[in-house]
């Protein structure tokens, strides 16, 4: 799967790069549906106590729809393990979807 990353005010390591491969290699078992996985990530500077780090991630299907999910967190990486958690569960709710569907 291609992956494209996309930072605003942040410089990303490989490091980081390579954690965000890591935990997209959970999708592999939907690897048929997804097109294209895209991260957008970046550090809000409005904010005035703490840093808030923003994690986003579009995924393209097969059919044209578009998975979204974006979170914050305290840390970079705590924001991309959750927004990977939550566009997980949108799969697996999508695919119970179409497979109740098949059924009837």
């Amino acid at each position: 799967m291609n992956i494209e990353y996309y930072s605003k005010n942040i410089e990303l390591a490989d490091q980081t790069k390579e954690f965000i491969s890591k935990k997209c290699q959970v999708f592999d078992k939907f690897k048929g549906r997804i097109t294209s996985c895209r991260w957008n990530l970046s550090h809000d500077q409005h904010h005035r106590k703490g840093d808030v780090y923003r994690a986003e991630i579009n995924l393209g299907l097969k059919d044209g729809n578009v998975l979204q999910v974006e979170e914050t967190g305290e840390d970079l990486l705590a924001a991309v393990d959750l927004a990977k958690d939550k566009v997980k569960h949108q799969l697996v709710k999508l695919k119970n979807k179409l497979v109740s569907q098949r059924r009837k």
